[in-house]
């Protein structure tokens, strides 16, 4: 049975990126290059939009300078990976 990814999952998803591309503390992904990897996960664009509040809501990202599409990794989100 199909079950939806819940917020952490997919979060926990989008951080195992930053990893797979070595991406250090204050260092950025762009949402195109974490949609594109994600979607082999079976991700909708809608999950990834949950995912991110939750790791946004976590401190685990941020955004910065107005830039939605930009997505800089923490200390605390480093951690995690």
């Amino acid at each position: 049975m199909a079950q939806i990814p819940t917020d952490e999952e997919v979060g926990m998803e989008i951080l195992k990126i930053f990893g797979a591309f070595n991406t250090r503390p204050g260092e950025i992904l762009t949402l195109r290059i974490i949609t594109s990897k994600i979607e082999n996960y079976g991700c909708r664009v809608e999950d990834i939009q949950r995912g991110q509040q939750w790791l946004l809501g976590n401190g685990y990202i941020e955004q910065r300078n107005g830039k939605s599409d930009t997505l800089f990794l923490t200390e605390t989100g480093f951690s995690l990976i």
